[in-house]
This record gives C-alpha cells, structure tokens and sequence, in this order.
C-alpha cells in the first residue's frame, strides 16, 4: 500500500508515466510516511473514454491513491493536493484536459496481501 492507479487519454502517450508514478511514489513516502517499497502503481490508457460532449479533443488523467487508514485529513488533502501539482507538471501539454485526484481510504481489517 498505497495502490496507485493512474488512467490517461490517449493524448498523453507521450508522457514519461514511469517517470511521474515515481515522483508519485516518493510524495506517497513524503506525506503519508509510505515505504518506497509498498508502493505500486497501475498505468492504464483508456482509448474507449468519453469526456463532455463526446468532442474527441477532450483529454484527461484520473489518479486513485488507495492507501492504508491511519492517515489524518489534512495528510490525504496534502497528498492529493501534491500529486494533482506532479500530474500538471508532469503531463505531456495539451490544451484542454481534465485531471483530478481521487484519495481512497482502505480499512487494514479490508486488506490482504501475500
């Protein structure tokens, strides 16, 4: 834990994501106190999406961080609020595009891993 997931566009295939999940792995270490180790991230591209109006122009990066309860507020808002600043600076430029950041918190009572 955390599990990362980060979906993109295909706009944004020229993007360095192995690059950007590691900064995003160290803001995990940074913030909530991850280890390195215990980070994974998932990079999916979604060539079926549908932004707005269906205008093939729209772009997007959606970012679910699961981590582990145990975290304050004010951890997670942090988090999210410095992996959403690493996805604006990190993603290849496009004109219009959305991204957002979605924390989510995972019970340990929830979670098995071998």
């Amino acid at each position: 834990m955390p599990q990362i997931t980060l979906e993109h566009s295909p706009h944004f295939d020229g993007t360095d994501w192995r690059a950007l999940a590691l900064e995003i792995h160290q803001l995990c270490v940074d913030v909530v106190g991850a280890t390195t180790q215990a980070c994974k991230t998932r990079i999916v591209r979604c060539d079926d999406l549908i932004i707005a109006d269906g205008d093939p122009a729209q772009a997007m990066v959606h970012c679910d961080l699961r981590i582990l309860t145990g975290r304050t507020q004010d951890q997670k808002t942090a988090l999210g609020e410095a992996v959403q600043a690493a996805l604006l600076a990190g993603v290849k430029p496009y004109a219009v595009f959305w991204s957002c950041v979605r924390p989510v918190r995972m019970r340990r009572s929830q979670w098995t891993m071998a």
